[in-house]
């Protein structure tokens, strides 16, 4: 695979990750932890390459251990909200880098190598697609948004609806770590290789600036803001500090100038004034008392 083509199936896979961690933050939750479920993802599917597992059976194992763990990581998180739930999740992240630094099974510090190398330049253009039919065909106008956007605000209207809004919040969750857990298995095959750094706290914080430059509000603006920010650096050929500025300059820009991100949605609107004119009085008018 040459340099361009590695390029696109890096900003690709980041992409699926931005949207990935978009559900969250569009539900209302904030996870700093997703690229350690796209790490957990990444080494369930090395270790099922290992066993001999075909590479799509591998990435399905993949999806459905960080489902799992999304699903446990929602049930200990339910109660918490905003700030304490970011902690929750970065304190996730930092164990499972020390389970995995400390785990011979899992190659130590060095991490497990000797994965094999895929030609995924069409995978990831048809996970890329399947992710916009998904966001503009199924979520976008949907019930199921309509109820995210409930949990982001008032939760206690979404029990209104017949709904639970703890189920709802734990459905977000594990679908959207499945979905990491699927990107990291990308990002595994493509690099041969899956260490304890690619769980850490500065990915995830990628993701979460990927998300907000392209739109918190809009699965779309996520899927561009991953693809964009991943591959302008490159192309400019900035290093690690040059990099971090400038996602930092960026992010302060798109803050200052649009709120909701470069390309901002709001799908489909929970509540909408509508102020009606007031009834006109037909009946005349004295201009006189008549007395």
């Amino acid at each position: 695979m040459g340099y361009w083509d590695s390029l696109i199936v890096l900003g690709g896979i980041n992409a699926i990750l931005a949207w990935s961690l978009g559900l969250v933050v569009r539900s209302g939750q904030l996870s700093v932890g997703h690229a350690a479920l796209a790490g957990a993802g990444g080494y369930a599917a090395g270790l099922a390459a290992r066993a001999g597992l075909p590479p799509i059976v591998a990435l399905l194992v993949a999806a459905l251990v960080a489902g799992l763990i999304g699903v446990l990581l929602a049930l200990v998180t339910l109660r918490l909200n905003h700030l304490f739930l970011a902690l929750a999740t970065l304190l996730f992240g930092e164990i499972l880098v020390a389970v995995a630094t400390g785990t011979d099974a899992l190659g130590g510090a060095a991490g497990l190598a000797g994965l094999p190398l895929l030609e995924l330049l069409p995978l990831v253009g048809g996970a890329v697609l399947v992710v916009v039919l998904v966001e503009v065909l199924v979520l976008r106008g949907s019930r199921v948004e309509l109820n995210m956007l409930l949990l982001s605000g008032e939760p206690q209207l979404v029990d209104m609806t017949g709904r639970s809004a703890d189920r709802l919040r734990i459905q977000v969750f594990a679908a959207s770590a499945a979905v990491a857990g699927f990107a990291g298995a990308l990002l595994a095959f493509q690099a041969g290789v899956v260490q304890p750094g690619d769980l850490g706290f500065d990915h995830s914080l990628n993701l979460l600036v990927y998300v907000i430059v392209g739109g918190s509000t809009n699965g779309i603006g996520a899927l561009v803001g991953g693809f964009v920010l991943t591959v302008l650096p490159r192309v400019v050929e900035l290093d690690n500090v040059q990099q971090a500025l400038l996602l930092g300059g960026v992010l302060v820009v798109v803050m200052l100038v649009r709120r909701d991100g470069a390309i901002p949605r709001r799908p489909t609107r929970v509540l909408r004034a509508t102020t009606a004119p007031a009834p006109s009085d037909d009946r005349p008018t004295l201009t006189g008392s008549g007395r």
